[in-house]
């Protein structure tokens, strides 16, 4: 980059590391990331220096309606095991009680999606604003805004669309996320980034019914439920742990090695092994673990170049701005033999995803050492998901 472009770059650029979560990246279907730390960007600026709204008084309020707590996603950091999942999976109340759907400390790229018998909508949709792509070209992609940002009110009687919006986008000032059911009924709820894993229900009893439980046993639930994802996600890791070697004509070596693991709601941002050796002429084949329930991952080297960003923020006249998928991270980029220069990414990994495919290989043909990253999860930094190819010559 310029540097007499950085300053207005910045001013419509954002990382995904500050406007995902650990990725389930921008996809068809879903999407995660993990937030590390905080980036510069305008549209993360405004909530930056925000003063964090209240924390709800939980239980009786002074109608006789009560609020309840459920917890949304969470992050084992110490592994990089991100739990995406409502805390408890499923909660009765009464009609005119509240929910207040608390998203992690850390925020992400989670929504509390109630579709009411629709389908929740989608992640990424075409730029209205692009025209139509020429022949062979990607068509340029946009976060919709009905899945970024809030839809509906604050009330829920089971017949319209209610979206929280992804909790990495909401203004940490603004009040709380909590929904007030009104009408009795059963009521199942996802997050739309992850919704083929991140599920769960709310039963909704007549107001003046017993209710089975309290908030002191709903959080209980909330723990082992947390606890026993997060042991899924290390036995997901001690089953992955390894690489492994495939000897080939020629006398090089293919490495098998692991892009993300975990198939349910505990999934596992790591390259494993994290660091490798390998000789020169070997080529190393990472595979997405999670990539038959939609989780992406990148394998990124930027050699000593400038980074790009996953998503370009673009100002709008009116409205929220225009998050726009960058084709430089969503598809594959550079070619298959790395040579430690240049800016080589898989894009992004899993059969849904324009790449169709759960894995992708390169070939190494000069030594030295390489750290690399996943777009979605880590960053060039070496924070989060990243890891390190060491290349030598043969023995």
């Amino acid at each position: 980059m310029h540097m007499d472009m950085k300053n207005a770059a910045q001013n419509r650029q954002i990382s995904r590391r500050r406007l995902l979560r650990t990725v389930g990246g921008l996809g068809l279907v879903t999407a995660g990331a993990v937030v590390l730390r905080p980036t510069v960007g305008a549209f993360a600026l405004t909530h930056q220096d925000a003063t964090p709204a209240a924390t709800p008084e939980l239980g009786e309020q002074p109608d006789g309606t009560h609020l309840w707590r459920v917890k949304v996603g969470g992050m084992d950091m110490e592994n990089l095991i991100d739990i995406q999942a409502f805390l408890p999976a499923e909660i009765t109340i009464n009609a005119g009680d509240a929910i207040w759907f608390e998203f992690d400390m850390m925020p992400g790229f989670h929504t509390v999606t109630f579709a009411a018998g629709q389908e929740p909508p989608p992640v990424l949709i075409p730029d209205p604003d692009a025209g139509t792509p020429v022949a062979d070209a990607p068509p340029t992609l946009m976060l919709n805004p009905e899945f970024a940002f809030a839809v509906g009110g604050d009330t829920f009687d089971g017949t319209e669309l209610i979206n929280s919006g992804v909790d990495v986008l909401r203004d940490p000032s603004a009040p709380p996320f909590a929904l007030t059911f009104t009408a009795p009924g059963t009521y199942d709820y996802v997050c739309a980034p992850h919704l083929g894993v991140m599920k769960a229900r709310v039963t909704v009893q007549e107001e003046g019914s017993e209710r089975p439980y309290d908030q002191a046993a709903y959080d209980q639930m909330a723990e082992e439920q947390y606890a026993a994802l997060v042991d899924e996600g290390l036995a997901a890791i001690e089953e992955h742990a390894e690489a492994t070697a495939t000897e080939r004509d020629g006398g090089t070596t293919i490495w098998e090695m692991t892009a993300g693991a975990g198939a349910g709601q505990a999934r596992v941002f790591q390259f494993l092994p994290k660091e490798i050796e390998i000789q020169v002429g070997d080529t190393i084949r990472w595979v997405n673990h999670s990539a038959v329930t939609g989780e992406p991952h990148t394998v990124t080297f930027v050699s000593d170049e400038e980074p790009p960003e996953d998503v370009l923020v673009e100002p709008q006249a009116e409205g929220p701005p225009k998050l726009v998928q960058n084709t430089l991270t969503l598809l594959p980029q550079g070619g298959d033999v790395y040579s430690g220069e240049g800016y080589f990414n898989s894009g992004f990994i899993g059969e849904i995803f324009p790449s169709g495919s759960d894995a992708y290989e390169l070939t190494f043909d000069t030594p030295g050492t390489y750290p690399y990253y996943c777009i979605l999860h880590g960053g060039a930094d070496g924070e989060g998901m990243v890891g390190t190819v060491t290349v030598v010559e043969p023995s």
